[in-house]
């Protein structure tokens, strides 16, 4: 199995780039709108590259978001017009995704585990 990271070149054999899958929030300015990026570390079905399982992802972004839990959904644009529609076992391969909150964008993020 090949590995997510690569040894970046002309840097020392510890310095690792992570391929990744950003998550942003729709509402926020470009410069800040990152909630998180995830690893492409699960193969996507009859295709040579990777990505990121859709339920760990939606999970994830559903936690950050104050436990939004059975209202997330992701979108490949900021302004809500390409949603995407995936099974559970759907893996996305996009370079990134908006996560959304049926009912409104303007959500607040969960920065630490403490809050």
């Amino acid at each position: 199995m090949d590995s997510p990271w690569a040894t970046a070149p002309g840097f020392g054999t510890n310095t690792l780039i992570v391929d990744t899958i950003i998550f942003r929030h729709p509402s926020c300015p470009l410069n800040l709108n990152i909630i998180l990026d995830l690893p492409r570390v699960d193969n996507v079905p009859g295709r040579t590259i990777r990505g990121v399982h859709y339920r760990t992802a939606l999970t994830a972004c559903e936690i950050i978001a104050h436990n939004a839990f059975g209202k997330g959904y992701f979108t490949l644009d900021p302004e809500g017009f390409q949603r995407v529609y995936a099974t559970e076992e759907t893996v996305l391969h996009e370079a990134e995704y908006y996560f959304r909150i049926t009912g409104g964008d303007r959500y607040t993020l969960t920065r630490t585990f403490r809050d």
